[in-house]
């Protein structure tokens, strides 16, 4: 990992990928696209709107932006986050000014859930080796793990990319754990990054969760006086959360013919026959 900084900008950088990005003078600007889409599917926990007390756990910290958000909009959630990195941890805290609430477990995220017996009501995945998700934690195995520490109630936001080695592998495995779940991309780049989000109680049709996360953005626009604060010299313009989720793509995802359950049996076998690990 390589720290990249200017007077405005905290950039975490892995070879020629860009991981997070912290703009010093914006410190709310969510830049990159994926990191709006995860946040975006938080908003769709049950226990948003109430402000509910709960619990979240960010599998791959980053700079700790995702951390930062629900720090802001979910003031009683209770956050953890494994990074098994300590490299990142430390540039996170000093860097990217990560909240010292926010409980950072330098772990494995698997490794780290198997050893709780807790809940949690929000769990997110964001965890990158130099290729993809890590393999262990894309099996059949990790999933069941994921559902067995979900709160009811409680929501899985995976970041994943759409590859066509992949793609319907994983949908295969997120179907068969959780039975359902949404596919949501940022138009119109919609073969880039998609989040998968496991939320039966969000919604029952794409129509409705568009709705609500409509809805929610609103509000939220509202509260962070987007619209009414006017911007500094300097400043790039940011997209208000209404306009972020005006771009959203969201379909359920299907079980697919040619979709293969990957396991800790075969998962090295079928990331080895994609072209990100060849």
């Amino acid at each position: 990992m390589q720290l990249k900084t200017d007077h405005r900008t905290v950039r975490l950088v892995q070879g020629d990928r860009e991981q997070s990005v912290w703009r010093k003078d914006q410190p709310d600007y969510l830049v990159h696209s994926y990191v709006q889409l995860c946040a975006l599917a938080m908003l769709t926990w049950v226990g948003y709107a109430p402000k509910r007390k709960g619990r979240a756990l960010i599998i791959g910290l980053g700079g700790g932006i995702l951390c930062r958000f629900l720090r802001r909009h979910f003031p009683n959630v209770e956050i953890e986050a494994c990074e098994p990195d300590a490299k990142v941890i430390a540039i996170a805290r000093e860097h990217f000014a990560l909240d010292p609430k926010v409980m950072v477990h330098c772990a494995d995220g698997r490794t780290h859930m198997s050893g709780r017996t807790g809940k949690y009501d929000i769990v997110l995945l964001d965890a990158f080796d130099s290729t993809y998700v890590p393999a262990n934690l894309m099996t059949y195995e990790f999933l069941q793990l994921v559902k067995q520490r979900l709160a009811p109630g409680g929501i899985f936001i995976s970041n994943t990319w759409v590859l066509p080695e992949i793609t319907a592998h994983e949908d295969a495995t997120y179907i068969s754990v959780f039975g359902s779940a949404w596919d949501i991309r940022r138009r119109p780049n919609i073969d880039g990054n998609r989040i998968l989000l496991i939320n039966g109680g969000a919604a029952n049709s794409a129509d409705a969760l568009y709705d609500l996360l409509a809805a929610r953005t609103a509000e939220l626009d509202i509260r962070t006086k987007f619209h009414s604060t006017p911007r500094k010299p300097g400043e790039r313009r940011m997209l208000s959360y209404s306009e972020m989720a005006e771009r959203l793509a969201i379909r359920p995802v299907v079980m697919p013919e040619d979709g293969r359950i990957m396991n800790d049996m075969n998962i090295k076998r079928i990331r080895a026959q994609s072209s990100f690990d060849v």
